[in-house]
């Protein structure tokens, strides 16, 4: 048996189906946005880092000639346990941190000097890095810049 459909009939049935298809979309969406979010297993947040510093650069910019230059770092251990900085390594040997205490108190602040000795050095401007080593509740690192 064939089925015979008009001409006005098969317009209406394709602007029907049309319709459905551009619905499609915005049905499906309301549907999961009423579903609402989905804890997805296996995933864990990320315990943010303990220690935290004032500044991570230190810029003095144009400085005048002189044996050597420093900068300060200050920090505090905001997290709940005590940390320890287990090492500052400096990016060349031209400089020298300066750490007297390496555990640290939850709330408690702490600082360290980096020292350059500029007498060596060319004129110009340049960048310094030192690796701070430590570890919270897991092994981190840090890494700050001294700018001259």
């Amino acid at each position: 048996m064939n089925a015979i459909v008009s001409p006005a009939r098969g317009r209406k049935l394709a602007a029907a189906c049309l319709a459905a298809a551009a619905l499609a979309p915005f049905g499906a969406s309301l549907a999961f946005h009423a579903a609402g979010p989905v804890a997805q297993a296996g995933a864990r947040s990320v315990e943010r880092p303990a220690l935290v510093f004032e500044q991570y650069l230190v810029n003095l910019r144009e400085i005048p000639p002189m044996q050597e230059a420093s900068a300060r770092f200050a920090f505090a251990n905001l997290g709940d346990e005590p940390l320890t900085i287990t090492a500052l390594e400096p990016g060349c040997g031209c400089l020298s941190p300066r750490l007297e205490k390496r555990t640290y108190r939850a709330g408690e602040s702490g600082e360290f000097f980096v020292r350059i000795q500029t007498a060596s050095e060319k004129p110009g401007r340049k960048e310094y890095a030192v690796t701070v080593r430590y570890t919270d509740s897991v092994p981190r690192e840090t890494k700050l810049i001294f700018k001259v």
